[in-house]
């Protein structure tokens, strides 16, 4: 269920490939073990019949692996990729398939026949499924794949009903039709993904860790599964209050998981609208590759994101220091309107400070903006990073006051109260206060020179 970490092991060490046989062998041989030995004492199988169930059915399996294993890989080598897709349609599809040929034995054929047209389908969703999951974008992936059930129902719907198409002929590619349609959505894993999704949100109200219930939840442990896990976004907010660290990590995984990232997209939503961790989270996420990646992503694929979220992400675009005025200008309104939530305040002035500096002509005027700085908020804490943003800016405040020489070293302030440095684009905002700064008093030396 997770194909690309499995594809990643492979990609590893010869050992790792090694491991991947010896574990696949022992998985088969078990679950062929078991089917022996349960069959046979629930209906009235031949010995023949189960043995040719048991012989034939590995073989079949590898025989449709190499649909697969012909067309290719561009990340793992051929014999990485064969083994890959050998070893996936063993575990995947050997054990059901003995299991429909043993009972197709006692069955009718016509019944052996559309169980197996139907599996097929299924195998083929599925494993293009892998495919699609295994591409450069694979968040791509889940629009693609409704597209194609959805195409594949119609289609099956308009033969069907067409008195253009002759249905009796075509019932057997109405039916792998069908199965391939069940194998892009996957709706038999989720019955067993929702009554646990449902189980462990139940824990976490219960007061279980979250970050315990993580490694048991179905997007940690299937990366094929499209339909919505409920209770997914509440689990993610929770996550996120309880450790934004351990919380984030995690959102940020939901957030590149092919199926389900509309879940990340969602807690944040609702954090950003309970407030409390409105500045925290998105600042957080700005400070690491992946929170970037993300929500520049967010920024060109949706429409309609709240507008504090689209301001930490414009602010986070600038590259120029003469744009910072008409940036913060645009979504200083996001800003204000989020002024009350734990730093708010302490935002808000980080953008109006530069603002009034980076626009000032004259040394005066940018010291005045300075002089301005509020106290301390009491929603300010001193440990986080909207507490360093504020001593930051107090810090340049003074040592453009006391000592205008120093300015430029003020911009990195010692952080003995807190594990991380500033980064992201609060330090390049204060990078380019505290050289508009340097560049002023240059022009006031100067002016005094020349006077």
């Amino acid at each position: 269920m997770r194909p690309a970490r499995f594809a990643a092991f492979l990609r590893g060490e010869r050992r790792n490939m090694l491991a991947a046989v010896v574990a696949t062998l022992i998985w088969i041989g078990t679950a062929l073990a078991f089917v022996g030995l349960v069959l046979p004492q629930v209906m009235p199988l031949h010995r023949i019949n189960l043995a040719a169930a048991l012989l034939l059915s590995p073989w079949l399996a590898l025989l449709i692996s190499g649909l697969f294993i012909i067309s290719g890989d561009n990340e793992l080598a051929p014999i990485r990729n064969a083994l890959f897709w050998a070893l996936r349609c063993q575990l995947a599809i050997t054990p059901l398939l003995t299991l429909g040929l043993a009972l197709g034995f006692v069955a009718t054929p016509l019944w052996l026949l559309v169980s197996m047209l139907l599996l097929l389908g299924m195998w083929l969703g599925s494993a293009l499924v892998v495919r699609l999951i295994r591409t450069s974008v694979p968040t791509a992936s889940a629009p693609v794949r409704w597209i194609l059930a959805a195409g594949s129902v119609t289609l099956v719907g308009l033969m069907i009903w067409s008195p253009v198409f002759p249905t009796d002929p075509l019932i057997w590619f109405f039916l792998t039709l069908l199965g391939f349609a069940l194998g892009l959505i996957r709706p038999l894993s989720w019955l067993w993904e929702v009554p646990l999704a449902l189980a462990l949100l139940a824990g976490a109200r219960w007061g279980l860790g979250v970050a315990h219930l993580r490694v048991l939840h179905p997007v940690s442990l299937d990366e094929l599964c499209l339909l919505p896990l409920p209770g997914l976004r509440a689990l993610l907010v929770a996550a996120c209050s309880a450790d934004l660290d351990r919380g984030g990590a995690w959102l940020l995984v939901v957030a590149n998981h092919p199926g389900q990232r509309g879940a990340a997209l969602g807690a944040v939503r609702m954090l950003i609208q309970q407030g409390t961790l409105a500045h925290h989270l998105l600042l957080w996420l700005c400070r690491h590759d992946l929170g970037r990646d993300w929500l520049h992503t967010l920024a060109a694929t949706t429409a309609h994101l709240p507008p504090l979220l689209r301001g930490y992400t414009a602010l986070m675009g600038v590259d120029d220091a003469g744009a910072w005025p008409d940036v913060i200008a645009r979504h200083r309104t996001a800003f204000m309107q989020a002024r009350h939530v734990p730093g708010g305040q302490t935002m808000l002035m980080l953008l109006d400070t530069g603002s009034a500096v980076l626009t000032a002509a004259r040394w005066p005027d940018a010291t005045a903006a300075l002089r301005a700085l509020p106290t301390a908020h009491a929603d300010t804490d001193m440990s986080d990073e909207p507490g360093a943003i504020y001593r930051a800016l107090h810090l340049i405040a003074g040592a453009a006051a006391d000592d205008p020489a120093s300015t430029h070293s003020a911009s990195t302030p010692p952080m003995d109260t807190t594990s991380w440095a500033l980064t992201g684009w609060p330090q390049a905002l204060l990078d380019a206060i505290t050289d508009h700064l340097v560049f002023l008093l240059t022009i006031e030396e100067q002016r005094a020179t020349l006077e």
